[in-house]
């Protein structure tokens, strides 16, 4: 039985960044925003202070050139470059290097040097975010107090807490957004383990379920062998008992054979009751206890001739190997039940029976030259309590093999039975592991 219960999966984020894979990440905060910042940058720190030298603007304009070349690389390696790590790190070691040398030529650059620390949220590993951080504001103070048009060596208040404080803003917009990471992902985690106890119950359910299942499956299992069983031991045995029985009252005139007669009643029951005892113990027939399955066969074909005043005979074609105890059994039992058959329905004077071996197969037929039936008017199972044909069938199936019945009325009847070969010791294609 299916569970129906619904598939709970956890997903856990595996980003190597702050905020997520590239495509999660505005395409803007690679291309657009970054050349902003460069350009307003550049263009204050070309008008302050004014009356800057030509060769001090060109270079300063340099520079700004090779920044600007420098921010393409993320740019074209979208969407793949949150999975270049040592890429990540040369780059941004090299943007520190190209912030520091803006800034200590002109501190508006200041303001270029803000994407540093953007850059580290989006791009490095999250062990690296806040040493990114500490590195960029370490890049832009020393440079600040470096640079070429400072009015001296030493950094202005304001500065300084600006480098102070925009770090820190982002360091705590960092542990603030990882805080809220763990926050969803406890929750969610809570609900998925709730989904699963939830599961768990049902499981339980299921799996007594299944157990009463299994349990009332063996127990028509059960029933059903031992249905079969009773009609091809005790069923057949009285059958035969009585037909003798009827037949010995039809020739009291005739001492001996009223007392053939007899003698093979009392064979039969003596017969039956063996082989009810062994079906109650699962036990193998007994004519297969100490014979292969060719000379079981041909002890239960001579039998049955010399009851039924009938000639029958058996031929076997094919190299003969040991087959599975449950095999031997089933061909066993359909041929009794065919000769029964035969015996009680097609007044048939002579029967053959041929057991073949192909291989991986084995096939048993039975045909006799009997007065037949019609199969489309009606089957030999009938609802007075015949057990017959269904019985056989069940048999076969169990094995996973076939069963088929040709007949016609006047021309006798042929019964074909095919299983596997399996051998002992293998798994059965289906049904038990013996009988």
């Amino acid at each position: 039985m299916r569970s129906t219960r619904d598939t709970t999966t956890v997903t856990v984020s595996t980003s190597r960044n702050a905020i997520g894979a590239a495509e999660r990440v505005p395409k803007v905060v690679y291309g657009g925003l970054p050349y902003l910042l460069l350009l307003l940058s550049s263009v204050v720190a070309a008008v302050d202070p004014p009356g800057q030298p030509p060769a001090h603007l060109l270079v300063t304009v340099g520079l700004a050139a090779v920044a600007a070349v420098w921010l393409l690389w993320p740019l074209a390696a979208l969407p793949t470059w949150p999975a270049h790590r040592t890429a990540i790190l040369v780059f941004y070691v090299g943007l520190l290097v190209i912030i520091g040398v803006l800034v200590a030529r002109s501190t508006a650059f200041t303001l270029f040097a803000a994407l540093g620390y953007a850059y580290a949220l989006i791009m490095m590993p999250p062990r690296l975010i806040v040493w990114s951080v500490a590195a960029t504001a370490l890049v832009t103070t020393v440079a600040q107090g470096t640079s070429v048009d400072a009015a001296n060596s030493s950094i202005e208040p304001y500065v300084l807490a600006g480098n102070i404080a925009v770090p820190l803003l982002f360091v705590g917009w960092y542990v603030g957004r990882q805080s809220e990471k763990r926050v969803e992902m406890i929750t969610e985690l809570e609900a998925a383990n709730a989904r699963l106890e939830v599961a768990l119950e049902e499981n339980v359910g299921l799996h007594a379920q299944l157990l009463t299942q299994a349990r009332e499956a063996g127990v028509l299992d059960e029933r059903q062998r031992m249905a079969r069983e009773i009609h091809d031991t005790i069923a057949q045995g009285l059958t035969g008992i009585i037909t003798q029985l009827q037949a010995a009252e039809h020739v009291t005139d005739q001492p001996e054979v009223h007392g053939r007669h007899l003698d093979n009643a009392a064979r039969l029951a003596r017969e039956s009751l063996t082989e009810a005892r062994r079906s109650v113990r699962a036990m193998r027939p007994e004519v297969l206890a100490s014979a292969q399955l060719p000379e079981a066969l041909r002890q239960v074909v001579a039998g049955w001739s010399g009851m039924n005043r009938a000639a029958a005979e058996l031929t076997t074609t094919g190299t003969v190997t040991a087959l599975h105890p449950e095999v031997e059994v089933t061909l066993l039992r359909i041929a009794q039940e065919a000769l029964a058959n035969v015996a009680k329905h097609s007044k048939a004077g002579r029967v053959r029976l041929t057991l073949s071996y192909f291989g991986d197969v084995v096939t048993l037929d039975v045909r006799d030259n009997g007065i037949g039936f019609d199969p489309a008017a009606g089957s030999i199972d009938r609802p007075d309590g015949g057990y017959g044909l269904a019985g056989m069938r069940q048999r076969v199936e169990r094995l996973a093999g076939t069963l088929a019945i040709e007949s016609e009325p006047g021309a006798g009847c042929a019964l074909s039975a095919s299983v596997p070969a399996i051998r002992p010791g293998q798994v059965l294609v289906g049904g038990d592991d013996g009988e």
